[in-house]
């Protein structure tokens, strides 16, 4: 494992890869006022920008999306980071999350309403019924998937359900039966979608959840040892990685890979000695890099 925060960092956040082997997050450093988007690759970190940002996405030939707080206004907008300089979306309140190779973003406006941005034209993907939503990532295909409020929920709240969403048209994705939520955290660009099902106990706050692979309309759980796993992303392998709790209600997270029909905890492959724990495995790409 390769620790990318530059020296000073006090919090870092990698976020998304390629499979050119570039990662971007964000962090933060002493002596700054804020965190600073990033792009690392072989070794070298590069600051995108000095503006208060962070990178979320990075597309398969390296567009970047993220957020930025752009003077002289004191709100964050949804940003791709280009040619060496910051592009605004043009909407307060956006964030971006995901980019494509075709420039198309995906990501949240105030923190309650999924968009989809195209050359400037943001078209706002809509709920299941529900007051929020979220879109979380975008395939080359134009196949975007996320996770949206319906109608209905328990005394806990609005239920979530994931769903992919293609020109115009939302599909919604449900729990498995005996749960509530659900949720869409990515897709390939062979349609495959990685997300998670769940309840939670509304006296205890226990959750169950399930991670999954969707595809051709029909959704599997995946075999993680674990009463409580999220799947983060899919590479075009069908490999998945994400989180899970490895001993139960209220114990540490740790990231795991499922690939062949198997789960890992990176934790059990990581050279004794290294000092890390990992808690989550927010990305991999088509070479297998986390």
């Amino acid at each position: 494992m390769t620790d990318l925060g530059p020296v000073g960092t006090v919090t870092a956040h990698a976020s998304d890869i390629n499979d050119a082997g570039q990662a971007v997050g964000s962090f933060s450093a002493s002596g700054t006022t804020g965190p600073r988007a990033f792009v690392w690759q072989d070794g070298l970190l590069t600051v995108l920008t000095n503006l208060h940002s962070g990178a979320a996405g990075i597309s398969p030939n390296g567009r970047i999306v993220g957020t930025a707080k752009i003077p002289p206004s004191a709100f964050f907008e949804g940003v791709i980071f280009e040619n060496g300089g910051v592009t605004p979306l043009g909407f307060q309140g956006t964030s971006g999350a995901a980019i494509n190779d075709h420039r198309q973003v995906v990501g949240t406006i105030n923190h309650a309403m999924p968009f989809f941005w195209d050359n400037g034209v943001l078209t706002e993907i809509g709920t299941l019924g529900g007051p929020c939503g979220s879109a979380a990532d975008i395939n080359n295909l134009g196949q975007v998937v996320g996770t949206a409020c319906t109608a209905t929920g328990t005394t806990l709240g609005p239920s979530t359900h994931a769903f992919l969403w293609q020109g115009g048209l939302m599909t919604e994705i449900e729990p498995f039966p005996g749960h509530v939520d659900s949720g869409a955290t990515a897709i390939n660009n062979l349609g495959q979608i990685a997300g998670w099902s769940s309840v939670t106990d509304p006296d205890i706050y226990d959750v169950q959840a399930t991670s999954f692979i969707y595809e051709n309309g029909a959704k599997r759980g995946l075999p993680i040892p674990s009463t409580e796993s999220y799947a983060y992303d899919i590479n075009e392998l069908g490999h998945v990685v994400g989180t899970m709790r490895a001993g139960g209600f209220f114990s540490k997270f740790s990231g795991y890979i499922f690939k062949d029909g198997v789960a890992t905890n990176l934790n059990t492959v990581l050279l004794p000695g290294s000092g890390f724990h990992i808690l989550y495995a927010n990305a991999i790409n088509n070479a297998g890099e986390i």
